[in-house]
């Protein structure tokens, strides 16, 4: 039987490695909900999700450690289905919604076992929803997961709206295919282009002074929250990057 792995790029190499740090699994887990307003079509908001997951090669993997490191497989995933929940009749449907998104988060994946991902279409009024998103960095980062809500939205406004036809049973391309996000990671790191980056990289950092260690021993710790800086970087400063 031909051996249907692929290896890791380097981005999910560092977060395959740093996870295997974390006792809780739940490192690289990440949720977020987007709150819905005014009436939806369920069965075709959650037609709109697995739509444009089938299309997208890169969020429908597996992990497996082997003895010469990590590898990843894509899986079909047919059978996965977003999750409709009706909480109106909850005494505060809102706060029950993020108690149960708050749950949901504290769930680490098993890596081996596809989808590293989950959507829950939570009903908090008659006019009111919250999309539970939760995936693990693996298969997706903000960036990815901010196009994904966009072609979620397009593609549900079309086929509600009239304006696109019935919907398929796969859906556009959304990201790179798998072998073609593996190739192009693979070609950068042995191209000029790494070199040069490499430099920049040294250059910028030159002089600076090493990372505080925060802790000197024992067992790492894992995190159930989350802690943010906000700094806001000058347009050079931004395209320079």
């Amino acid at each position: 039987m031909a051996d249907r792995s692929r290896p890791l790029t380097a981005a999910q190499s560092g977060i395959w490695y740093s996870g295997v740090l974390d006792p809780t699994g739940l490192r690289y887990v990440g949720s977020q909900y987007v709150h819905l307003h005014g009436p939806v079509d369920e069965e075709l908001f959650a037609r709109a999700v697995r739509t444009v997951v089938a299309g997208s090669e890169t969020l429908r993997v597996r992990f497996a450690d082997r003895d010469d490191g990590p590898v990843q497989f894509l899986e079909p995933l047919d059978d996965w289905e977003v999750r409709l929940l009706d909480l109106r009749a909850a005494e505060q449907p809102h706060e029950e919604a993020l108690r149960l998104i708050e749950e949901n988060s504290l769930r680490p994946y098993d890596l081996s076992r596809a989808p590293l991902f989950d959507h829950h279409l939570l009903r908090v009024a008659d006019d009111a929803y919250l999309w539970a998103i939760r995936m693990h960095h693996l298969i997706c980062d903000g960036t990815a997961a901010a196009n994904l809500i966009r072609r979620v939205a397009a593609t549900y406004t079309a086929w509600a709206t009239g304006t696109a036809g019935p919907p398929p049973a796969g859906g556009p391309a959304l990201f790179d295919t798998l072998d073609a996000m593996v190739e192009r990671d693979t070609a950068y790191r042995s191209s000029a282009r790494f070199g040069q980056d490499a430099a920049w990289w040294a250059g910028r950092l030159a002089g600076r002074d090493e990372a505080p260690q925060l802790a000197t021993g024992g067992a790492p710790a894992g995190a159930t929250g989350h802690v943010s800086h906000v700094r806001w970087l000058p347009a050079d400063r931004w395209h320079t990057l």
